[in-house]
């Protein structure tokens, strides 16, 4: 992140940051179309949106603040690694519902009361990630100051979750970030 942002930094004329995987295209014709949607002087960020896993491998600060957000509204208590479960919660099963998207089909799904299995489906900002992530102007500025220790703070994930790692620094440093998803890039 600090070596990319070096251009925007010297270069008032850049108006976004992009992190893009080497296994994925970008049109950049739909790409400009799509960005010129939104104001890089607003911190800005996006990316192929997925639902947020409440325990995505910190099992601290930002774990507990999205497990917290999710019972807000609404979601099962989960457990964090470090946490004792009662022994008749702790085995994950499987369960037979209906579908609502299956026409009514029974289908089989995973339950289990582990925070690394539960994804934070209500009033979490979704996770941009995956193939491309493009960060505006404002919201680069709003992370300078906060990027070592943002670094610090999540080096316990893994070495190849960056989206995870910007993401909980996003939520963590700043206010007010809009999320968007991103069109114009295809991964390969």
């Amino acid at each position: 992140f600090k070596k990319r942002d070096r251009v925007l930094r010297d270069d008032a004329r850049v108006q976004w940051l992009a992190l893009v995987d080497d296994d994925t295209f970008v049109f950049p014709a739909a790409l400009r179309e799509y960005l010129s949607a939104f104001d890089a002087r607003k911190r800005v960020w996006g990316g192929s949106a997925e639902q947020a896993r409440i325990d995505n491998g910190d099992a601290g600060v930002f774990a507990h603040w999205l497990r917290g957000v999710h019972e807000r509204n609404g979601g099962a208590h989960c457990y964090m690694r470090n946490e004792s479960v009662p022994k008749h919660l702790a085995a994950v099963r499987m369960e037979h519902v209906k579908s609502d998207v299956m026409n009514g089909r029974t289908v089989a799904r995973k339950v289990s009361k582990w925070c690394h299995d539960t994804f934070c489906k209500t009033a979490c900002p979704a996770v941009p990630q995956g193939a491309a992530i493009f960060v505006s102007r404002a919201l680069v500025q709003a992370l300078r100051p906060h990027i070592e220790q943002c670094e610090r703070e999540t080096s316990m994930l893994c070495k190849s979750c960056g989206s995870q790692r910007l993401y909980m620094c996003v939520n963590r440093f700043t206010e007010g970030a809009r999320t968007m998803m991103t069109r114009g890039i295809c991964r390969a």
